[in-house]
């Protein structure tokens, strides 16, 4: 969870950690990469829980109404970054979604109301998800701070420069979410990835994803970890990635990739099921993404796409994220490119 270890839409990191560990709860200091303001946990327990919680407000100042599904699909590379971890270093680990705010709060040791996290003078946060380690581990010394998060003196000049009625519907569909969905587990999926890997997998700029040849097989290292479906496109010549380019929040970088790989889900979903697919959705990502870094290929997450259904053969879908990917040229036999 290390800063930048974990990907953000637009880089505003809406995902907090909190180690719970043996009825002790800390907070993640993600500048420091430390633990940090040790409180009482509600729960005691040998394994290390790992409480993932989202703060809106970071992802609004920048997107404001489109913030939900980026929230959601930073929520998912969250857990797919902790998951993909602790394979890597053969921990047995499962995140669970569904147990709901006031049972992840009360593990975190944060004050909830109402099904959500409040402290004085900050935007809400909402604890969404939880990852069980599953070995004896040691937790690093906690190093002195304050439990409550820095007040945001800004906080309503932020809200209303995107609506205050936008930001309540927000707020209130994190509130559904957090008042319990279907208890659902997530695992990793596939071989594990190298330690290197995680270390390395960046973001890359567009100038560096250039056309050519992209391996299909990164489709199978996030198909596993999708709810929806997964599909690997070409970008040269390909009329559609051509349609999709302009629905890409501003990226039209795209069609300069090797292949873009697209994670879809249900057109008109009802709440749980669009919690889920777009969860689902970043962990596939964060799996294709560790697997392109795995064979030397840059790439990218695309999260933020404008009302975009894709018909095919299976059915309309619905477009909720992508990796665009950077291809190599084929080499031909005779040596030529």
């Amino acid at each position: 969870m290390q800063l930048r270890r974990v990907p953000s839409a637009g880089g505003r990191y809406p995902v907090e950690a909190h180690v719970v560990h043996r009825g002790t709860a800390w907070r993640y200091d993600p500048v420091r990469h430390a633990l940090a303001a040790p409180a009482p946990s509600a729960t005691s327990t040998s394994d290390i829980r790992i409480v993932l919680s989202l703060n809106p407000v970071r992802t609004w100042w920048r997107y404001g109404p489109r913030s939900l599904p980026v929230l959601l699909l930073d929520l998912g590379h969250a857990l797919g970054a902790l998951l993909a971890a602790a394979a890597a270093l053969g921990h047995p680990a499962r995140a669970a979604t569904g147990p709901g705010v006031d049972v992840l709060a009360e593990w975190a040791g944060l004050p909830h109301t109402g099904g959500v996290v409040r402290w004085p003078g900050c935007a809400p946060e909402f604890p969404l998800a939880v990852v069980e380690i599953g070995d004896v581990l040691t937790v690093p010394l906690a190093t002195p701070a304050e439990r409550t998060p820095v007040p945001e003196p800004l906080l309503d000049d932020i809200v209303a420069a995107h609506g205050e009625a936008a930001w309540d519907q927000l707020i209130a569909a994190l509130a559904e979410f957090g008042a319990g969905t279907p208890e659902q587990a997530w695992q990793w999926h596939g071989p594990a990835p190298a330690v290197p890997d995680l270390l390395s997998r960046v973001a890359a700029p567009w100038e560096a994803i250039d056309p050519g040849h992209v391996p299909a097989g990164l489709t199978s290292a996030a198909a596993p970890m999708a709810v929806g479906r997964i599909a690997m496109l070409e970008v040269a010549g390909n009329d559609l990635v051509a349609d999709l380019a302009p629905r890409s929040c501003g990226q039209p970088e795209v069609l300069g990739a090797g292949a873009l790989l697209v994670a879809t889900g249900t057109v008109d979903p009802d709440p749980p099921t669009a919690f889920a697919e777009h969860l689902g959705a970043g962990l596939a990502v964060h799996a294709a993404w560790l697997a392109a870094t795995g064979l030397g290929l840059p790439a990218r997450p695309v999260g933020c796409w404008i009302d975009t259904v894709l018909r095919s053969a299976a059915g309309p879908a619905r477009l909720l994220h992508a990796l665009a990917i950077g291809g190599r040229a084929l080499i031909e036999e005779d040596g030529t490119t």
